[in-house]
């Protein structure tokens, strides 16, 4: 390696030797009205000189760049066995702390009410759950609050809801069909109003296709109380008249309609949104795209540009041809002009 250094600085010298910035024609003996073959001479073979230490240079430059690459390559690898020994160390550190003098039980929180767990002592053990990956207290359902009425607030329109059956106790459903993506998803706050004041420590919320954000207790004074632990899990008994909690759904497909408002006929978003719920919820529907959108002028126009297209690339191809074969022949002369003179 050291040789090789040497050999690497040495060839850095002397391509950076005898650099000049001097013009290549101040080097040239000029002919003046009557020819003269000792100034010819002189011009050709500084020129010689020239290229000759040109190719010369090249050849060091290439030798320099492979040295390069090549030390590079071998400092990467010593860092990389370096950095694997720290590993390897610090892995062996890490199992010599391990220590085996101990022995883990699992210990099962079931609900089932005719298992008796007992302690060391011989006592009962409560039963408790596992809820959000938190041990907590087996609840039993006293009493569940009657809902009075439902009302939300909304930041996009919904198309169709079902927000009447929730003091029934039905699953509340929402669709919504808009003209772009919801970029921060779609939201809902919904508030419930309860028959009669509560004594509540559970708030038990199924989200299908959405998520829950936030979930509040209102008391008698129609003041909220955001709780800590959102949903399905034991609180603190509060005093409530109603509960909001908000909706968050970012999960929503998306169809794309590319049409020419100067095509379509009048109403056809409004069609769309018909023919999109209808299908989403499993019910036939009658709406003829080919009619409403005037697709067949669309198509004749899409192919005229499919065929530009074609002919684009077909003619961008002939010209790549033919300046590769313009390449091939300056790469043949250029080999020809080594070989005589290189």
């Amino acid at each position: 390696m050291p040789d090789k250094k040497k050999k690497f600085m040495e060839n850095i010298r002397f391509i950076n030797n005898d650099f000049s910035f001097t013009p290549a024609a101040s080097k040239l003996e000029l002919q003046d009205d009557v020819l003269d073959s000792r100034a010819q001479n002189i011009t050709f073979e500084n020129i010689e000189k020239e290229l000759n230490t040109l190719y010369e240079k090249t050849r060091v430059l290439e030798d320099v760049v492979a040295y390069a690459k090549d030390f590079l390559e071998q400092q990467i690898h010593i860092y990389r066995e370096k950095v694997q020994n720290k590993l390897r160390v610090i892995e062996d550190s890490r199992d010599s702390l391990k220590n085996s003098n101990f022995i883990t039980y699992v210990i099962p929180f079931v609900t089932d009410r005719s298992v008796v767990t007992k302690d060391r002592d011989g006592s009962t053990i409560h039963v408790s759950d596992i809820s959000n990956g938190k041990i907590i207290m087996s609840g039993q359902e006293l009493d569940s609050a009657g809902i009075s009425e439902a009302t939300k607030t909304q930041e996009l329109k919904a198309y169709n809801d079902n927000l009447k059956d929730i003091p029934s106790g039905k699953p509340y459903r929402s669709f919504y069909l808009v003209d772009g993506p919801a970029t921060n998803g779609v939201k809902e706050e919904i508030t419930v109003m309860f028959n009669e004041p509560t004594r509540v420590n559970f708030i038990k919320i199924n989200p299908s296709n959405c998520e829950i954000t936030g979930v509040s207790l209102i008391n008698e004074h129609g003041i909220e109380e955001q709780l800590d632990d959102m949903m399905n899990e034991y609180n603190q008994p509060k005093d409530a008249i109603g509960a909001k909690f908000t909706i968050v759904s970012r999960n929503y497909s998306k169809e794309v309609y590319e049409f020419d408002n100067s095509r379509i006929s009048s109403g056809f978003w409004d069609r769309i949104k018909e023919h999109e719920y209808r299908s989403l919820i499993g019910q036939e529907t009658t709406f003829d795209m080919e009619k409403e959108a005037g697709l067949e002028k669309y198509r004749r126009d899409y192919q005229d540009y499919l065929d530009a297209l074609k002919r684009w690339e077909e003619e961008k191809a002939a010209v790549e041809r033919r300046n590769r074969l313009v390449m091939e022949q300056y790469e043949r002369d250029l080999a020809e002009w080594t070989r005589l003179y290189g």
